[in-house]
């Protein structure tokens, strides 16, 4: 650098022509001199050799530097210059041209920011070449084209479709999501208006609505039940808004829609589950005290049975009554079998064994019924109600007959499978191993409509006075009492396939032992509590006739006095399981802080529930089921008296 020159300044008068207009005007090369020094933008003029002969203002300010740091050096220490570039800055130098680059400038403290560089040459002397630097930062554009980049990667990306339409609906733009939810392409819908995935599900009115809304600039937010490519119905839950040009006025739609089938169908299932929940306690109730009538008939049959001569009209009709009960008491177990609790008797057994019996006895009496089976190898073992569960099974074969009228085939299959805990959420199912024994007929199948009620008591599709009604509605309870959940999947002319799942238990399988055919008599005392006056005559009736003695109770409180006044004397306790005042839990536990070894045999109009196992647990010798015969009550009297 010369040292005539001024540091500060560089000047650019004869780099310039001159103004040829008039003679007052300011000289061009002031002009833009002035422009130079003002410019927010970095601007450099450097010698042949690249050293920094000019600086302007903003050069300093924005790289940290001074004058004595910047001037006379070489143009890299502002910029990162690769090997590419500088061969371009070198054009420019011999050949008079002009290049742009994109690179970064470095402050002093090494930080540093992009910039666009624009680099021409200019003519310092009559035989010397220079070049011209202006810097212009772009890091906020550059940032606006980040996150320009990010939001479209994010609508690329979002779980939720996106669609963007002008006001006439038609379809510009849509994301992966779309075409993921909907089953269409973007090359199948762009250009096509929205109204394709209409499913006629929702009236005029509805799109009235909403285009008003949209039109007056507002957002919409709502539901739509939408059509896929595959005509499939889909719901969405969307938020729809204007999207305004720089004048103000509505030019697009964007459209942001998160598909809530399965939330939906989550709900609708809770729901159901909550309700069948309630049907099922009301429905104990009414097994419950219906069942305490049925005692009072069935006690006063057996008995009336014992004074009567076999083969007499009397004995005849009483036994067509004692008939009749059974006909109730199954009924009731069809009830309490759709109630909460309701296992009577539990053992292990495996699945294939009871199908396969299950099987053979329905290929003899259904001719025109194909039946097959798939059963798992290994298959592990439930712990249930066998009579129960056979009854789950009978109800189901039931059920395919029927929608078989024609004939078809019903096909058995097992597995084991393995759930976690969100899987099936709205049943409330524990995580853990599974059995599945799946039930699937070739018959009429169901709508919708009918799927959504058949587990509903009462609820049947024959004609009246074929059916209860109860027999899925006992399938449900059943189930759901062993701790398991059921899915059943049809279509109209398709069959239909039930699929039960029962928890898997790691015990072995054992034979049954056959119950007593016999009732046996006895001498000793008898405790018998019951809130019922009905059950209290009639049970000491039919105790007294075993040889029984008997002393009576109406309540636990009442229960708990006479055992503590007579508990020498008393050999066993007849306890009703649900009464006032106090309950039969409670009742137990008092009598056996008076007698630890106390032996009760419990009693309920209710089934063994979880009320009643707790009971049991605590030490309760056994349970008989309300509505009970002679033969019955003496065989678990005896079980209890003779228990250790």
């Amino acid at each position: 650098m010369g040292s005539n020159q001024n540091p500060k300044r560089f000047n650019t008068d004869h780099c310039f022509e001159q103004n040829p207009g008039n003679a007052s005007s300011p000289p061009l090369q002031s002009i833009t001199s002035a422009i130079i020094e003002n410019i927010q933008d970095i601007a450099l003029a450097t010698d042949r050799q690249g050293n920094i002969i000019y600086a302007n203002p903003a050069a300093y300010r924005l790289s940290g530097y001074d004058q004595q740091d910047l001037l006379g050096r070489p143009f890299g220490c502002l910029f990162e210059i690769d090997e590419d570039q500088r061969r371009h800055i070198n054009r420019c130098l011999q050949q008079n041209c002009r290049q742009t680059l994109m690179s970064a400038a470095i402050r002093k403290d090494g930080s540093a920011f992009p910039v666009q560089l624009n680099v021409s040459s200019i003519q310092t002397t009559a035989k010397t070449k220079g070049l011209i630097f202006v810097a212009i930062d772009i890091s906020a554009m550059r940032q606006a084209m980040e996150e320009q980049a990010n939001l479209a990667t994010a609508v690329e990306h979002a779980a939720e479709a996106i669609i963007v339409t002008d006001l006439e609906g038609t379809i510009e733009y849509v994301n992966p999501a779309f075409e993921q939810i909907t089953g269409y392409s973007r090359t199948e819908v762009i250009e096509r208006n929205i109204n394709l995935l209409d499913s006629g599900h929702h009236d005029r009115s509805f799109y009235q609505a909403m285009w008003l809304t949209l039109r007056q600039g507002k957002i919409w937010q709502g539901r739509f039940i939408n059509k896929g490519k595959n005509d499939s119905l889909y719901e969405t839950e969307a938020t729809i808004s204007p999207i305004r040009d720089r004048s103000g006025n509505i030019k697009k739609l964007v459209s942001v829609q998160r598909d809530v089938s399965h939330e939906v169908r989550l709900e609708k299932q809770l729901r159901q589950a909550q309700k069948m929940e309630a049907i099922g306690t009301l429905a104990g109730g009414i097994a419950h005290d219906f069942n305490n009538l049925l005692m009072g008939i069935q006690g006063n049959v057996s008995l009336s049975l014992l004074d009567v001569e076999p083969g007499s009209a009397l004995n005849k009709s009483l036994n067509k009554i004692e008939q009749l009960v059974q006909s109730g008491v199954d009924l009731t177990k069809q009830l309490l079998g759709f109630a909460r609790g309701g296992k009577y008797e539990v053992s292990i057994i495996n699945m294939n064994d009871l199908l396969q019996e299950q099987n053979l006895m329905f290929e003899r009496t259904n001719k025109g019924v194909s039946f097959q089976d798939k059963f798992e190898k290994n298959l592990w073992s439930v712990e249930v109600d066998r009579g129960q569960i056979e009854q789950v099974v009978l109800n189901l074969y039931m059920n395919a007959l029927q929608a078989m009228p024609g004939g078809g085939t019903i096909l058995a299959q097992t597995e084991n499978v393995k759930i976690d805990q969100d899987q099936y959420r709205p049943y409330h199912v524990k995580a853990g191993n599974y059995v599945k024994f799946t039930l699937s007929d070739s018959g009429i199948g169901m709508d919708q409509e009918t799927q959504q009620r058949i587990f509903d008591p009462f609820f049947t599709t024959k004609e009246m006075g074929r059916g209860t009604g109860l027999g899925l509605a006992s399938v449900y309870g059943i189930v759901k009492n062993h701790d398991g959940f059921i899915n059943v999947h049809s279509e109209k002319g398709s069959g239909t396939r039930f699929e039960v799942y029962l928890p898997a238990s790691e015990k072995s399988v054992f034979k049954k032992k056959r119950p007593m055919e016999k009732f046996i008599a006895g001498q000793e005392i008898v405790l018998l509590v019951d809130d019922e006056a009905m059950i209290l005559d009639v049970g000491s009736r039919m105790l007294k006739k075993l040889g029984y003695e008997v002393l009576t109770a109406r309540n636990g409180i009442e229960a708990v006095e006479l055992y503590k006044k007579n508990q020498d004397k008393i050999d066993v306790v007849i306890l009703d399981m649900v009464m006032p005042k106090m309950s039969g839990g409670d009742t137990f536990d008092r009598i056996k802080e008076l007698n630890p070894t106390v032996k009760v045999l419990l009693s309920s109009g209710y089934s063994i529930d979880g009320q009643a196992n707790e009971i049991l647990a605590r030490g309760c010798r056994g349970f008989i089921q309300k509505p009970f015969n002679m033969q019955s009550l003496s065989q678990n009297i005896r079980m209890v008296l003779e228990s250790k």
